[in-house]
């Protein structure tokens, strides 16, 4: 099952990789023999690809996956003892820099980091203080 409805209207779809087969976000049950197979995920417009997932299939039962293609952008940042922590939702593989700025004008290279097999990039910004200005952030896309 691949969710959500946008990101299927938007292209997304799963192949099994050992079948070789195209990109299909169909739901239909398939006949597998037992054993262990990589379903790999193809992209949405739009939206973060899933990373592969392993399917296990065991003699006489049903087994399934249900993936749900995730927007890019920041989850909800936390501040715990003057620290600030930003996770960022990418696709897996991409590095990213962390940039800070007080006036929206002048940038501050914080951090730089890739995401990991998930598709998330965790920053931390340790130069925050509970008493500080306000502060805006933003992700830069690093080739």
């Amino acid at each position: 099952m691949l969710g959500p409805a946008q990101a299927v209207a938007n292209g997304a779809g799963y192949e099994i990789l050992e079948f070789n087969t195209n990109f299909t976000a169909s739901a239909a049950v398939r006949p597998l023999l037992a054993g262990n197979y990589t379903v790999v995920f193809g992209p949405a417009g739009g939206f973060v690809t899933p990373s592969n997932q392993p399917l296990t299939i065991v003699a006489n039962q049903t087994a399934g996956i249900t993936v749900n293609y995730a927007l890019p952008g920041f989850s909800e940042p936390t501040l715990t003892a003057g620290i600030l922590n930003l996770t960022l939702t990418a696709a897996p593989g991409q590095q990213f820099a962390l940039e800070r700025s007080t006036n929206l004008v002048n940038w501050t290279a914080i951090a730089t980091s890739s995401a990991n097999a998930n598709g998330l990039v965790n920053f931390t910004d340790n130069t925050t203080t509970n008493q500080s200005k306000a502060a805006f952030y933003r992700a830069r896309y690093v080739q």
